[in-house]
């Protein structure tokens, strides 16, 4: 989904604040390719959930059953 308010993309803001994945399952607008450029780029420095060492997908995450 993109979560947009007045005409702000707030998908954009946290990936690039390192709050967010991008699914390559589910996007294939032409803007994910930037968003996979900047959630690279937020694994890289390590910003937001990218502090983790091992952080979960949503996706993976939804698999495993897990509740907590």
């Amino acid at each position: 989904a993109v979560v947009v308010k007045g005409h702000q993309v707030l998908n954009r803001d946290l990936v690039e604040a390192g709050f967010a994945w991008v699914s390559p399952r589910y996007c294939h607008k032409d803007v994910c390719r930037s968003w996979t450029e900047m959630e690279e780029r937020a694994r890289h420095e390590r910003k937001g959930l990218w502090q983790d060492t091992l952080p979960v997908s949503p996706w993976v995450w939804k698999r495993s059953g897990r509740r907590s």
